[in-house]
């Protein structure tokens, strides 16, 4: 029986899964190759299908994740809230229109 393994450091964030073709408008057409292949085509249909129905800003847990942490959603609803807060821009390609 193998020993007991002890995990330091860990932190459990609560994430919400946006799976983009939810959000995308009809139009929208998916990458053409897989994932691995396309890496960046990916996370572009997921932010771009994500603004097709109004929402712009939040942040997967990891670029190319759809997982996005419950955090992101109050950060997001604070700063619509507070004029001249902005959200951060973390990728050149989240300057929705």
């Amino acid at each position: 029986m193998p020993g007991i393994v002890v995990l330091e450091d860990i932190e459990l964030i609560p994430v919400v899964e946006l799976e983009p073709s939810v959000f995308a408008a009809n139009d929208r057409s998916l990458p053409s190759s897989m994932y691995e292949d396309m890496p960046e085509e990916w996370y572009r249909y997921w932010l771009e299908s994500l603004a097709d129905s109004g929402i712009a800003g939040l942040m997967p847990v990891q670029r190319g994740s759809w997982h996005v942490p419950t955090s992101e959603f109050h950060r997001y609803r604070a700063a619509e809230e507070s004029p001249g807060v902005d959200l951060p821009k973390s990728v050149e390609h989240e300057t929705f229109l």
